[in-house]
């Protein structure tokens, strides 16, 4: 388990407090560690991103702080696989569930946690973004 630095409290700068909130509680209870990578967004970040195929969509909710990425570093170094963050989106939904914070899981598009849940949310989606969690705006 880590704990969070100063990088991700810069990251997390105009994010909804309470998905802040989730996301540095998630950092300290992974047992692999993680860090934020990307918060609140920029219109002309968002379009490089679409440009680059990391992203789909100019309707972020990056840009309204309503998302957050996390990275998984086992060892120090960036793990991109599906299971790693599979196994990351479990503890993100049981700290989401914890403060009461409907999320939503790029891995599958489906909420993880709140009223809308779904029974399979770890399925993968088409798009796989597994890095990305968002609540409503």
């Amino acid at each position: 388990m880590a704990k969070s630095n100063d990088r991700d409290y810069s990251r997390l700068q105009g994010v909804d407090t309470v998905l802040a909130a989730v996301a540095l509680k998630v950092i300290e209870r992974h047992p692999v560690e993680c860090h934020v990578t990307e918060g609140l967004r920029t219109q002309q970040r968002q379009k490089e991103l679409v440009a680059q195929g990391k992203s789909k969509t100019l309707d972020s909710k990056h840009l309204t702080g309503h998302a957050v990425d996390l990275v998984v570093m086992p060892d120090g170094k960036p793990d991109w696989s599906p299971k790693a963050y599979t196994e990351l989106a479990r503890t993100f939904a049981q700290v989401a569930l914890e403060f009461g914070l409907p999320v939503r899981w790029g891995g599958s598009w489906r909420w993880i946690s709140g009223p809308k849940c779904s029974d399979y949310p770890f399925l993968a989606a088409k798009f796989f973004d597994g890095p990305h969690f968002e609540t409503e705006r």
